[in-house]
């Protein structure tokens, strides 16, 4: 009894977040033709570097039903014209400063042996830049969704219809750069991945009768996201590092009072809970990028696994803690 009313509790809060989050999720009920299969595998807008969106929402795109059988081209390419702005401004940036650094010195030998401030400064920089690469990519891959129409999703007010392109996002950069939690900075960068992972995989796993399966299903929600990256071993440590920063981020919520306050309290609590938190995604991120168990190892060891040996004890400190309020 107590598993069914978890179940519907579950169920009633997908139903609600889904109402609320930019996206559509609607179900398939005719079979679609092969051309149709086809059509939405290979799509141009999306088939090498995304963005993700659901078939439902494709079809509807081809079939010309509403909202599609009315999109303003003018405002389309006026919307489109402004995320390709984006995009170039991103490469601008990427092209002119970019060449400072470079992620993939941090797995050298050189930059291992040179001072704890500089390699912690160094990483920080490249990162920045290592972002701006994929920012780049994403922008111009969702101006791409917004000049075909894929991406409209009007909106009526009482001035009248409102013509928005942001049914689907890649990314968004200012979120990012200003985020302040794990959750957030997971959230807002790949979105339309994010939501696939959640709605598709993690969700799924959640509604098992299987104990073992449901109470991890975050975990292997991040182990099917790194299967799918590839076969390389920084993929894996990098996503079970997101995996207990992530578990962090929602235990220290539940575990210290007013800790989202204080993170926001004031201007310099707001940028060092900023500056943490890509701090350890700049180190994850690098790790992602090197590839190489050797070179990875290299990188880690330069740093002395200062950010590792920080995300474990706060994980197990945590979950004591946890353990002994749940015992009384």
């Amino acid at each position: 009894m107590k598993m069914e009313v978890k179940k519907t509790k579950l169920l009633r809060a997908v139903i609600i977040e889904r109402s609320n989050i930019n996206f559509y999720f609607s179900k398939v009920e005719e079979i679609p033709s092969l051309l149709e299969m086809f059509s939405y595998i290979f799509y141009f807008s999306s088939s090498i570097i995304g963005p993700s969106f659901e078939f439902s929402l494709f079809r509807k795109f081809i079939r010309l039903e509403a909202p599609y059988n009315k999109i303003p081209i003018k405002y389309a390419i006026k919307a489109g014209l402004k995320e390709f702005l984006k995009g170039v401004i991103l490469f601008v940036l990427l092209n002119t400063f970019g060449k400072w650094t470079d992620v993939l010195y941090c797995g050298t030998e050189e930059y291992s042996n040179k001072s704890l401030m500089y390699k912690f400064s160094y990483l920080n920089f490249a990162d920045i830049f290592m972002r701006y690469k994929y920012y780049f990519v994403w922008k111009i891959s969702q101006t791409s969704v917004i000049l075909c129409g894929l991406s409209y999703n009007p909106k009526n007010d009482k001035n009248g219809v409102i013509h928005n392109f942001d049914k689907i996002e890649c990314t968004s950069v200012r979120k990012i750069e200003l985020v302040n939690n794990i959750k957030d900075y997971a959230k807002n960068w790949n979105i339309t991945v994010h939501i696939w992972l959640k709605y598709n995989v993690m969700l799924r796993l959640t509604n098992l009768e299987n104990n073992f399966i449901r109470n991890n299903s975050h975990l292997i929600t991040f182990i099917f996201s790194a299967l799918w990256h590839g076969f390389h071993p920084s993929y894996y440590i990098f996503f079970f590092s997101c995996f207990l920063m992530d578990q962090i981020d929602s235990m220290l919520e539940k575990e210290i009072e007013n800790f989202s306050h204080v993170k926001n309290k004031n201007l310099f609590s707001k940028i060092v809970s900023i500056y943490l938190v890509h701090f350890f995604f700049s180190y994850n991120g690098t790790i992602f990028e090197l590839l190489e168990f050797n070179v990875l190892f290299r990188f880690a060891k330069s740093l002395y696994f200062i950010p590792h040996v920080v995300v474990i004890v706060l994980y197990f400190l945590l979950t004591i803690k946890r353990i002994l309020r749940k015992s009384k």
